[in-house]
């Protein structure tokens, strides 16, 4: 997966508007709403600020599916999957917390 999908899914996920990341990631939503759309490719200061907001490892967002087949290579990969799986759930379930209850 492309690092701007991933920070996509990353900001939808935990409820954070375009505007809002690109100021805490200090660029502008211009540029963050290019990278997300793939027609721009970050750079590692970029990834590593979106790993602290984040909390995830920069690694997650530049391991590529198609960086090669060796087994070592395709177990880092799936793990790395399953620890944005995580994220994006545990993102989703504190939105969902968060939101006011129907009876209030």
């Amino acid at each position: 997966m492309r690092p701007g999908l991933i920070i996509r899914l990353l900001r939808t996920a935990n409820g954070i508007s375009q505007g809002t990341l690109a100021e805490r990631l200090n660029v502008s939503r211009v540029y963050l709403s290019q990278v997300e759309n793939l027609h721009r490719i970050p750079g590692l200061p970029l990834l590593r600020h979106v790993g602290r907001e984040f909390d995830i490892p920069v690694s997650l967002l530049v391991v590529a599916d198609d960086e090669g087949e060796s087994v070592v290579h395709l177990q880092m990969q799936l793990l790395l999957k399953n620890v944005l799986a995580a994220k994006i759930q545990i993102g989703l379930t504190r939105r969902t917390e968060s939101l006011p209850d129907e009876d209030s």
